[in-house]
């Protein structure tokens, strides 16, 4: 069975039990969640995974601003295919407008916060993993974050 990543983020974090009752409403299985307020070193262990990150230490600063502001959820969802089913069933855009309707991002998203160096921020409501091998090491952040 395989596994994926979701973060409702801090901006969404309100709804969080209607988003999740929307995805267990589609037909995923969330197997754990837990909530907690992502500091600078959590964020550094996603980090690893996007390269336009790494490049940029000033737009880092800025996720990791939009990302700590407050409480997520992190949750792990189990199933068929769950990283590609749940992608799309995200949005394949950071930008919900953008996303097809029916997607978290799209219902929940609150659009954009602004810009920073010439890079729009969108409020987006969710995060999820892009593919297997990201999965793979955001679930065991995620397990080592339930260890403490």
């Amino acid at each position: 069975m395989e596994q994926t990543l979701f973060i409702i983020k801090p901006e969404a974090f309100n709804r969080r039990k209607e988003i999740t009752g929307v995805i267990i409403d589609n037909g995923f299985i969330i197997s754990d969640t837990l909530e907690r307020r992502l500091t600078y070193n959590d964020l550094l262990l996603f980090r690893r995974l996007d390269q336009l990150y790494l490049r940029d230490e000033e737009l880092f600063s800025a996720y990791v601003y939009f990302m700590s502001m407050g409480t997520s959820e992190l949750g792990i969802i189990e199933g068929f295919d769950a990283v590609a089913r749940f992608k799309r069933f995200c949005g394949l855009s950071p930008q919900p407008s953008r996303c097809a309707i029916g997607t978290l991002r799209r219902m929940f998203g609150l659009g954009s916060s602004g810009f920073y160096r010439g890079r729009e921020f969108f409020l987006n409501a969710v995060h999820k993993s892009d593919n297997k091998g990201d999965a793979r090491v955001e679930v065991e952040i995620f397990k080592n974050f339930c260890k403490y």
